[in-house]
């Protein structure tokens, strides 16, 4: 039976197929910045059929930072910590939000250097 590694529910078979996985991964393009904005403490999201409220956006647990600690909202509340990869990964709208938000800022980016080079000249 040969090797098999597991990354973002794919089954891969060659170390070669891992790394070029490991390289175009999606969550590569979003910073610790970006993720402490977009899962503000107060903020309530839903995942597979729960309500959510952050608590802490950049929490330590197991000795691995930037994880989500969360409280459910609901009948039987409780809280939890969970990495913000797997929320986007779950959660596709969450993700779309986030990619959205940053397209917006990326053209105000973009308009505010142009505005600036304008006032240079």
């Amino acid at each position: 039976m040969s090797t098999q590694y597991h990354f973002d529910n794919m089954i891969l078979t060659s170390r070669e197929a891992l790394k070029n996985a490991v390289e175009n991964d999606w969550y590569k393009k979003y910073n610790q910045y970006m993720i402490q904005e977009f899962f503000y403490i107060g903020r309530q999201f839903e995942l597979n059929g729960i309500t959510y409220e952050v608590l802490s956006n950049y929490a330590r647990e197991s000795h691995v930072e930037g994880w989500l600690y969360l409280k459910a909202i609901g009948e039987n509340s409780y809280k939890s910590w969970i990495s913000p990869r797997k929320v986007l990964f779950e959660e596709p709208s969450l993700k779309k939000e986030l990619d959205e938000g940053l397209e917006r800022a990326n053209i105000f980016l973009e308009i505010n250097e142009n505005h600036v080079q304008m006032q240079l000249f």
